[in-house]
């Protein structure tokens, strides 16, 4: 009996979490939203996968770039991820605030390209997250504002590495190289 061997790649189907504001739970300070949270039906993430912000509609907005107005900074508090390296200021105390940059952009503006954020293998059963019309400050959002946020996670397998083209190892041949498929 001869045995047929082939790699087969399960299909991925992403995955979308629409968030909205008026289904959150919110911490607010002096009439402005900080942070926002909402828990959600369980997703497992079995491999490596990536989040983003893919869609985001804000109500009431003001379409202006004036020097007062400043984009909206929304940061995903409670998932972590390698991919965002954040500035330091050198000293001791904490010069960032707490959360991984999802999107740094004005609220009428479309995502023209989304921050791609790589997430390990885990359950997500909550959102946690902080939106600032402030680039560096915690100032939030006025509790008025009224959004609606879609978040795309989308799972991929590991890259396969292979060695030769037999597949095997030999640490004892020199020259060999390997490659990615």
């Amino acid at each position: 009996m001869n045995t047929l061997r082939r790699k087969v790649t399960k299909p991925n189907i992403d995955k979308y979490i629409f968030l909205f504001s008026a289904h959150s739970r919110t911490r607010t300070v002096n009439n402005n939203v900080i942070e926002y949270s909402w828990t959600i039906d369980p997703v497992s993430i079995n491999e490596k996968c990536t989040i983003e912000l893919c869609q985001k509609a804000f109500l009431p907005y003001i379409a202006t770039t004036s020097a007062t107005t400043a984009p909206y900074i929304i940061r995903l508090i409670n998932l972590s991820s390698p991919s965002i390296i954040h500035s330091d200021n050198g000293g001791n105390t904490v010069s960032v605030n707490k959360g991984t940059i999802l999107d740094i952009s004005y609220p009428f503006e479309d995502i023209s390209n989304p921050i791609r954020l790589f997430l390990e293998p885990q359950t997500i059963q909550s959102i946690q997250l902080s939106i600032n019309n402030s680039i560096s400050g915690d100032t939030g959002i006025a509790d008025s504002t009224t959004f609606v946020l879609c978040l795309k996670i989308t799972e991929f397998e590991p890259r396969v590495i292979s060695y030769g083209p037999m597949d095997n190892i030999n640490v004892n041949q020199e020259g060999a190289g390997f490659f990615i498929v």
